[in-house]
């Protein structure tokens, strides 16, 4: 009986070695496209300049969102907008926050708290932050894996607004709007 031998992964894909970082508050940046690209499917506006700092605002325009690594002390700034009986609010993050806890907080501006929360996250080889206070675990991961996951979190997000978004247009009208009839013209009792 012949062996047969393992083809490997896939055309052109090699695993690459990432590392689960724990506890993930020290896990440093990430991916700002972990954020991003959720707030894009959440219907959020990127309100980015080319070249310039990510800004991203909610589609009620009540938060805004920014990661500018080129100011001092740079990172993150969520700011929402006094609406009624609630004033303005703001948050600031450094640059060194890892996304997922951005996320996390961004995530409940769009949707319930994540299963997921304080689980491992994690960083590949060169991105993890020194520090004896953490704790790894190497993985391989296949590319098509990360992109997967990622999708799967954008896809999730793109649900929920739809979701959102038609229950919302199904509600019934609470004006009154005036009655036309094939004609085009009004009636008037």
């Amino acid at each position: 009986m012949k062996r047969k031998q393992w083809q490997g992964w896939g055309a052109g894909e090699q695993a690459q070695q990432h590392y689960l970082v724990e506890p993930r508050a020290l896990a440093g940046g990430g991916d700002l496209r972990h954020v991003s690209e959720f707030l894009r499917a959440s219907g959020w506006r990127d309100k980015s300049k080319a070249g310039g700092p990510l800004a991203m605002e909610s589609p009620d325009r009540a938060v805004r969102i920014t990661y500018d690594p080129f100011v001092l002390p740079g990172g993150w700034t969520i700011h929402g907008a006094a609406s009624g009986h609630q004033k303005q609010w703001w948050a600031v993050l450094g640059r060194q926050t890892p996304v997922e806890i951005v996320a996390g907080l961004t995530d409940a501006l769009t949707r319930p708290r994540s299963a997921h929360a304080p689980e491992p996250v994690m960083r590949p080889l060169g991105r993890v932050p020194q520090s004896a206070q953490i704790r790894t675990t190497s993985v391989s991961v296949l590319p098509s894996q990360l992109s997967a996951w990622q999708q799967a979190r954008i896809t999730a997000a793109r649900a929920a607004t739809w979701a959102r978004n038609a229950a919302r247009s199904s509600r019934p009208r609470t004006t009154a709007r005036p009655h036309t009839n094939a004609g085009g013209a009004r009636t008037y009792r």
